[in-house]
């Protein structure tokens, strides 16, 4: 392991200006490597990463060109022990602190991060650009998505895997408040981003790459019959579908199309009858698995979260959940209840005992609903439950004592 660089305050690092440490995992110890050459300033480093037998850094030049600030990679030569700059080509990204810098292949990809024009600046703002530095051309070149770009973020981390690079947390400017979470005052990115790479689009200038987000590429393959395997059939309604894209989204569906499941004889002819789903909620939720829906529509939530659940699509289930929670209502409130017993989700069966307990108006019209009434005659246990923990909460009894799994251990919801 290599280290170089701190935060400016280091004594040991002034006086020994271009110093590596390198600490041996075998040995457990740590020792100084000693250098010449143009050393990269200690306190401005913002990363560092092996390549070939060098060590390269990624620091802020303060002073530049044109007072920008940029980032500039520096390479400490592993034999000579000899510091050099870069000579690099292209327009590097603005110097900057807080960004993420990931080696993938031949290519180092730098993203978002606060830019400093300054050591000590007024603000901190945050940019979402993404460059990629290629070692092997040592060129720099702004990266170009084919839909949206990634979003801003600071002080966020960033992963290789496999051939992308994964995006996680960090501040965010972000205003869309599904990508969002304010705690303190800060705005924390809540979405996980994947960049695939892709070959160099044809007559491409400035040395500029296309990247795209395979995930959301997917979109385009929706409805697609060129390519489909698969023909999934509901109440004479046909929908053309790709294997491998279901699979990935569903593991009920990844079973059925590598194992002994009760649908093979289907999937040998290349259609699966889903009779068990009507066409209008199928076609959401083939819609869901390709990206392309916009939105869960409130009518069809319940059957999507069931469906959901059923086919182990767990974003289409939270999704449905959320907007079923967000319209919930005296008329359907106990009818949720036993939704949420019959597929054990403690979030929803929660939130119908909130709604019924936070409003007494509320109690009293579902205590005389049809829904509520039928689950007293249907699931006597389940409706004994649910009035004993809305009517608790509801007088502020026992208010955090009782969850999905009742009172004292009592195991599932229906008291079973």
């Amino acid at each position: 392991m290599l280290l170089y660089g701190d935060n400016g305050d280091c004594e040991q690092s002034k006086e020994n200006a271009g110093t590596v440490y390198s600490f041996s995992f075998k040995t457990k110890e740590w020792s100084e490597v000693r250098t010449t050459g143009d050393c990269p300033p200690p306190d401005d480093v913002v990363e560092l990463a092996e390549r070939g037998g060098k060590l390269y850094v990624l620091c802020i030049n303060y002073g530049g060109s044109c007072n920008l600030m940029a980032i500039y990679c520096l390479a400490l030569e592993g034999k000579t022990r000899k510091w050099t700059k870069v000579k690099t080509t292209g327009t590097p990204p603005c110097g900057r602190i807080g960004c993420s810098a990931t080696v993938l292949g031949d290519s180092w990809y730098v993203h978002g991060g606060f830019p400093r024009t300054q050591r000590h600046p007024a603000c901190w703002d945050i940019v979402g650009d993404t460059y990629e530095y290629n070692f092997k051309s040592q060129g720099w070149s702004k990266i170009c998505p084919v839909r949206d770009g990634l979003l801003p973020r600071g002080g966020h981390v960033a992963i290789a895997w496999r051939d992308a690079v994964v995006f996680m947390g960090g501040t965010t400017s972000s205003g869309r408040t599904e990508q969002v979470a304010y705690l303190g005052g800060g705005a924390y990115c809540t979405t996980v981003e994947v960049l695939w790479k892709c070959p160099l689009r044809p007559n491409a200038s400035n040395g500029e790459y296309v990247f795209t987000d395979t995930i959301r590429g997917i979109r385009s393959l929706h409805g697609c019959e060129e390519t489909s395997d698969v023909v999934l059939i509901s109440g004479g309604t046909e929908i053309k579908a790709h294997r491998a894209i279901l699979s990935a989204a569903s593991k009920t569906f990844h079973r059925m199309f590598s194992g002994n499941f009760s649908e093979m004889r289907e999937n040998k002819s290349g259609e699966v009858h889903l009779d068990s789903i009507s066409p209008s909620v199928l076609e959401t939720m083939i819609a869901y698995v390709y990206g392309v829906l916009k939105e869960v529509p409130a009518n069809l939530a319940l059957d999507l979260f069931r469906v959901g659940d059923l086919y182990c699509i767990d974003g289409l289930k939270e999704e449905a959940l959320s907007q079923l929670k967000s319209t919930m209502s005296v008329a359907c409130v106990a009818m949720l209840a036993r939704v949420a017993d019959e597929h054990s989700c403690e979030g929803l069966f929660n939130a119908a005992v909130e709604f019924v307990a936070s409003d007494p108006d509320n109690l009293l019209q579902v205590l005389s609903s049809e829904n509520y009434l039928s689950m007293l005659r249907e699931t006597p246990e389940l409706g004994q439950k649910f009035t004993h923990m809305c009517t608790r909460r509801a007088f502020g009894a026992g208010e955090h004592s009782e969850t999905l799994n009742g009172p004292a251990g009592l195991g599932d919801i229906s008291g079973k």
